[in-house]
């Protein structure tokens, strides 16, 4: 099971395994466009013209930046924090997140020196939770035990973000 998004112009590809693409795409020159034709749907949105052009991979999983505020900045959104496609949370967290850095940033110049520190402090708390939740869904999953991406999925990311 894998799963890929490609933009329309058919040159940069997201995938949560991008390491596994990138290494498999120098092992089997047309591998992007074997992948590509086993999809329905991003098949569907470009025309396949022979061999791809070196496509461009990009990471699609969740991360959170180390520090969310600094002098002067503060990280809102994907900036601060990006989620798992499977999860279907990007843009309500993006949004959520606009909203509370604004009343973050106007709790600051009014005068409350704690306002940033808490929104960071809200960052990660929020990120850890989403992390609880989706280790809870990945754990339930069982139709793929030999998968490469689900063995990935099975791991706790709690304990490996926790060592970063």
């Amino acid at each position: 099971m894998s799963w890929l998004g490609l933009r329309p112009s058919g040159r940069t590809w997201r995938a949560p395994d991008a390491d596994l693409y990138k290494k498999a795409s120098k092992a089997l020159p047309n591998y992007w466009l074997l992948q590509l034709r086993k999809t329905i749907h991003t098949k569907s949105r470009i025309h396949l013209r022979g061999q791809l052009p070196h496509p461009i991979v990009m990471a699609a999983n969740s991360s959170r930046l180390n520090r969310t505020i600094g002098k002067n900045w503060l990280a809102v959104g994907d900036a601060a924090i990006t989620f798992d496609p499977l999860s279907a949370q990007g843009v309500h967290k993006a949004l959520d997140s606009g909203l509370r850095a604004a009343q973050s940033i106007e709790a600051h110049l009014s005068g409350d020196d704690f306002a940033l520190q808490g929104y960071a402090r809200d960052v990660d708390h929020r990120f850890r939770s989403y992390l609880q939740v989706r280790q809870a869904y990945y754990i339930q999953e069982k139709r793929w035990p030999d998968s490469t991406f689900w063995q990935r999925r099975k791991r706790s990311e709690i304990q490996r973000t926790q060592s970063d």
